[in-house]
């Protein structure tokens, strides 16, 4: 699955939507995947979602970096769900993900 993650980051825009959305049960079933980076790709809400419902379930990812990818408030109740759920997720980057206050104070509450 790792080489497969590699090439998915260089995929455009759209591609990674649709991959993204397609891979939901990859990512969810992975065993093995312990570290995904998507930084600063252009990943739509739908994308981000799906991502998020993948990782309510998933036990091996320790390290997922989604920075510089725009979360709107329904991902932020997406992610907020995987932070109540989700307890092999150890260090998530969020670094300018446009997430407000309010936003935060989800979060923070859901871990």
């Amino acid at each position: 699955f790792f080489f497969f993650f590699f090439f998915f980051k260089q995929k455009t825009a759209y591609e990674m939507l649709r991959s993204l959305v397609g891979s939901e049960m990859c990512i969810r079933d992975s065993r093995i995947l312990e570290k995904l980076y998507l930084a600063s790709n252009n990943i739509k809400t739908e994308g981000v979602i799906a991502l998020f419902k993948a990782l309510e379930v998933n036990t091996a990812l320790k390290l997922l970096d989604v920075a510089y990818i725009k979360i709107t408030p329904n991902g932020v109740k997406a992610l907020s769900k995987v932070l109540q759920l989700n307890t092999a997720l150890a260090v998530l980057n969020l670094r300018s993900a446009g997430i407000d206050v309010q936003g935060l104070n989800a979060l923070f509450s859901a871990l």
